[in-house]
């Protein structure tokens, strides 16, 4: 049976398909069981093998019967079940993720690679993996599910953390998103002068933008006075994990503003869309107090409205000519913030980014919620009358 996907599927590969409609077969029993395995019986392996030996067209087919062999040999050892590093690019594991709306246990995979100007990598070092999904099991369905950190993937009775291991983000989600959230929001809520190098973008461009964007993002969580995961105790909470999240984006544009063999053309557009995902989507996918995303970027809106550096009149948002000088202080002002965590003991340090976080998103003392900003606010009631619109619902 084939797994039923909101995936395109125009560029995958046919061999590959008997090999996934054995693992789907696979994973259907896996879901009818009381007891949740984290590792395929034997049974099930010599399934994939006779389907693998029955695939001689399939290019990858001789790396994924050497896998398949040392995942027997070493009795779930393995990370991966697959994970080919030639065409078709393909992946399967079992995982655990939380937040996905659908059963996520024994996933997989084909993707593509989307890659990031080498200049970037070169002087960004960072874990991320930009993917385009080409088609996979129904876990992945849900657009919620947008990356896949080394967390997730499980085996051996326990959750795996190979800290070298990459972070899969998942590029069609964020092309989908920008032409569905952000695109709307530029049009009908900021002011004619914002957002201009990035108004008319074709799907290819804004992959190429989203893949740089969460490169930038993930070697920021890395860097900092209490980079991630080692310190991820100090940030485990909702308003200390918006503090993170807008913290290596802020710092991504900032020092995007600051790279010298970087076109000027090509900068703006770079930092305008990190800009227009921080600040305007997320509150228009989930209101902050669902969604520490959403939180920062209350936060962000605050602070650079506070100091001049953006506007908002009539429910339109107008950004100022030196709004990356506003970005650069308030990176500035989040590192600053950082390092004095950094100096306290994980508790009083988590609340010190708790409180920073809260004294800038408009956060009620009273009730302990998160209230949206009447900016976001009024964006979301009219964009729910647009026929044209999905439904808003919560997102990852």
């Amino acid at each position: 049976m084939k797994p039923n996907l909101s995936i395109a599927e125009s560029s995958y590969d046919f061999y590959l398909t008997p090999l996934i409609d054995c693992l789907t077969k696979i994973r259907d029993e896996i879901a009818q069981a009381k007891n949740k395995p984290d590792r395929l019986n034997l049974e099930q392996l010599e399934a994939i093998e006779r389907t693998l030996q029955s695939s001689p067209n399939l290019r990858c087919r001789d790396e994924l019967l050497q896998q398949l062999k040392l995942y027997r040999d070493r009795n779930g050892e393995e990370k991966n079940l697959f994970k080919s590093s030639t065409e078709p690019l393909f992946l399967a594991a079992f995982f655990d993720v939380r937040y996905a709306p659908d059963p996520f246990h024994f996933e997989f995979f084909e993707y593509e690679t989307v890659p990031v100007p080498k200049a970037i990598s070169d002087e960004f070092f960072a874990i991320a993996l930009s993917v385009n999904l080409r088609r996979g099991s129904p876990g992945l369905r849900s657009d919620r599910v947008v990356a896949l950190f080394p967390e997730n993937w499980k085996f051996k009775n326990k959750l795996a953390l190979d800290l070298d291991d990459q972070v899969f983000y998942f590029n069609n989600r964020f092309v989908e998103r920008y032409f569905k959230y952000s695109i709307p929001m530029i049009q009908q809520f900021t002011d004619s002068s914002c957002f201009r190098s990035i108004l008319n973008l074709k799907p290819s461009e804004v992959a190429q933008l989203s893949a740089l964007w969460t490169w930038m993002h993930e070697h920021y969580h890395h860097n900092g006075a209490l980079p991630l995961p080692r310190f991820l105790h100090y940030k485990d909470s909702k308003a200390a994990a918006a503090f993170e999240e807008l913290r290596v984006d802020v710092g991504a544009i900032a020092n995007l503003s600051q790279v010298a063999w970087m076109k000027e053309e090509a900068k703006q557009r770079a930092m305008e869309f990190v800009l227009c995902e921080r600040i305007l989507r997320y509150p228009i996918q989930c209101v902050p107090n669902e969604n520490y995303d959403s939180i920062g970027s209350q936060m962000l809106f605050t602070f650079l409205n506070k100091h001049g550096y953006l506007s908002c009149k009539e429910h339109t948002l107008t950004l100022k000519k030196d709004w990356v000088q506003g970005i650069i202080a308030f990176s500035k002002e989040l590192s600053r913030c950082e390092i004095e965590a950094s100096k306290m003991d994980p508790k009083s340090g988590k609340n010190h980014l708790t409180q920073f976080a809260r004294s800038l998103a408009n956060f009620n003392q009273s009730t302990g919620r998160y209230e949206l900003l009447d900016y976001y606010a009024n964006c979301r009631r009219v964009m729910r009358l647009d026929s044209n619109m999905d439904s808003l619902k919560k997102a990852a």
